[in-house]
């Protein structure tokens, strides 16, 4: 079953003058490195709640990038929970559907996946397409529950959740007056210009940045503890269950950083 494998030389991350800092010293260095930092480090307990170590800034909130696939996965074991899907699904891979920053799409046009596995790339290679598949599959409305259900802060902060097309649209291909207005828009608002603009655009092939200040202020945001929050929530799905093995196959998935950790747990 394996297509592919690699090495590669690994050197350390860690400058020689930081070999010797605490923790308190780390977060305190790091902090100082830029104006707009935020440092998060904390545990899932045994009572699966997230519980702050050491933080600076966690209640702030950041641009996520590919991190907000976390709740994604949430929708797609609650939608396991729930029995709308099964890990064994199977899925057509579709290319008018295929999204840049993506592994699958080296497929065969009609490759057949299962969810579980799309859930895995989507975690373990940060798989694009895989991740639009399984956003589309669970259902926004699923997944946007779960930003709540969660224990995130500000939950419509998130919501709608738009796709990585439909993102990558909102970035690259609506003018400045709509994003604005989208942006300081109602809820209702937003679920307007979503289903008139965004989804009828389609897949995204491309567009102009005006602004490299819009990476940050119009995608996914949340804090640091949200983040936490999330982990912790994933990890009370019930024991032993289909939709907690899921969760565990695809955040154990090429977890390996040198000398930190061999297995998500």
């Amino acid at each position: 079953m394996i297509d592919f494998f690699g090495n590669q030389s690994f050197t350390s991350v860690q400058y020689l003058e930081d070999t010797t800092l605490t923790l308190p010293q780390a977060v305190s260095k790091f902090t100082s490195l830029a104006a707009q930092t935020g440092v998060f480090v904390g545990r899932v307990n045994d009572l699966n709640q997230c519980v702050t170590m050491q933080s600076s800034n966690q209640n702030s909130l950041f641009n996520t990038a590919s991190i907000f696939k976390t709740w994604v996965l949430g929708g797609v074991a609650r939608a396991v929970q729930n029995e709308q899907l099964a890990s064994a699904t199977s899925v057509v891979l579709d290319g008018t559907k295929n999204v840049a920053g993506s592994v699958i799409t080296s497929a065969p046009n009609g490759t057949v996946f299962n969810v579980g596995d799309l859930t895995t790339m989507m975690m373990g290679n940060s798989d694009n397409t895989a991740t639009d598949i399984m956003h589309s599959l669970a259902g926004r409305a699923v997944v946007d529950q779960i930003f709540t259900d969660f224990n995130m802060a500000q939950p419509t902060i998130m919501t709608p959740l738009l796709g990585i097309s439909e993102q990558f649209h909102f970035i690259f291909n609506v003018s400045s007056t709509n994003r604005n207005a989208y942006l300081s828009g109602t809820e209702s608002f937003q679920q307007n210009f979503l289903q008139t603009d965004l989804i009828s655009r389609g897949r995204f092939t491309g567009g102009t940045l005006s602004d490299n200040a819009l990476l940050n202020t119009a995608t996914w945001k949340a804090t640091p503890v949200d983040i936490c929050n999330a982990f912790a929530a994933l990890s009370r799905f019930p024991e032993k269950s289909t939709s907690l093995r899921l969760i565990d196959r695809a955040l154990g998935a090429q977890t390996a950083q040198p000398f930190v950790r061999n297995q998500w747990n």
